[in-house]
């Protein structure tokens, strides 16, 4: 899925912390620093921030279909390789035993070479995409890159104040150790990322909009601490950026937000691992209509179509994608369409 690119998603995202929240950096005795940029600035890393946004759309594809059947693809794949603590003979005994959807995306070379589930060629790197989970397409695995890359957060201000605690003794109900003292950053503190997508797919854009949505009512706390209440964050996408190539888009003839992996599946490219599921939900969708290409005369941007949507469009584009692309994506994915 990375041979070529037919098109790129790119959101600006912003997170308001709604509760004290820290990341830990430096550990000075008995006090914590938070994680800072070299302007001082406390900063979410942003594989922190994509392990929340993986476990949160793992959790929410695996709660789509709880019965799927086993010998499918899971729609979120076993989050540990179960090699460990095993030894080689047990462990390959161990592979034989396992379905599809009871190995990890990162053994299935291994799985496939004593269960024979699919042809060699499969899972060469020109189509092992589609033999993915959706959750190791989108966030990838070790047998194929990720979609989506992540910047750090950085809080837009540096501003920091502590906060002192114990540790209980359990026998005792005493102090145990302490005082500690924790560095936080206070509640509406402004963090701003980027997230971008290579060749998405719609009911991708769908499933991060249910993730952000999830983040913001409180759900999912960001950070550490996040036992002792820290860690609540509001998410909003100010801006989200599309760029096509003019391949890709004007062969649609139509205005608005298209699938950039759908495309791929036709020609000139005809790629082998675009997922059926998407050709045949996304092939002929355009979200947004109303949307037009912007015009540049900029030389960088020569072959590249932009399309901008706006904050005030946001919700409109998430609720299109839930409700066009997500919804009859994740329902064909339950009829066992890979």
């Amino acid at each position: 899925m990375h041979r070529f690119l037919a098109g790129i998603c790119q959101m600006l995202l912003r997170l308001t912390a709604q509760q004290p929240w820290m990341v830990r950096g430096e550990i000075e005795g008995n006090h914590t620093h938070v994680l800072t940029d070299r302007f001082d600035r406390p900063i979410l890393p942003a594989s922190s921030l994509k392990g929340v946004l993986r476990s949160t759309a793992e959790r929410i594809l695996r709660s789509m279909h709880p019965e799927r059947d086993p010998t499918l693809c899971p729609l979120a794949d076993e989050p540990f390789v179960h090699r460990e603590g095993k030894r080689k003979n047990a462990y390959a005994t161990w592979l034989q035993a396992q379905s599809r959807s009871h190995i990890a995306d990162s053994e299935l070379v291994e799985w496939n070479n004593h269960r024979k589930h699919y042809p060699d060629d499969a899972l060469d790197s020109t189509q092992v995409y589609r033999l993915l989970s959706p959750a190791s397409q989108l966030f990838g695995c070790t047998l194929h890159r990720g979609l989506v890359t992540l910047e750090d957060a950085h809080a837009t201000e540096s501003t920091t104040w502590r906060r002192s605690h114990v540790a209980i003794d359990r026998l005792t109900g005493g102090v145990g150790q302490g005082p500690f003292t924790d560095d936080q950053v206070p509640e509406q503190t402004v963090l701003e990322s980027t997230l971008t997508i290579h060749n998405f797919a719609l009911w991708q854009i769908g499933l991060l909009a249910l993730v952000f949505q999830e983040i913001s009512l409180g759900y999912v706390p960001v950070g550490g601490g996040t036992r002792k209440g820290q860690g609540q964050m509001q998410v909003e996408v100010p801006s989200i950026t599309f760029q096509y190539s003019d391949a890709a888009y004007h062969h649609s003839g139509r205005t608005g937000i298209i699938s950039a992996q759908a495309r791929l599946a036709h020609p000139p490219w005809s790629v082998r691992d675009a997922p059926s599921a998407v050709t045949a939900v996304e092939q002929n969708l355009v979200l947004l209509e109303d949307i037009e290409p912007q015009l540049t005369q900029e030389w960088h941007q020569q072959g590249i179509t932009t399309l901008q949507v706006q904050e005030t469009q946001v919700p409109r584009l998430f609720q299109a994608a839930v409700r066009d692309a997500w919804r009859p994506w994740i329902q064909r994915m339950k009829e066992g369409t890979p």
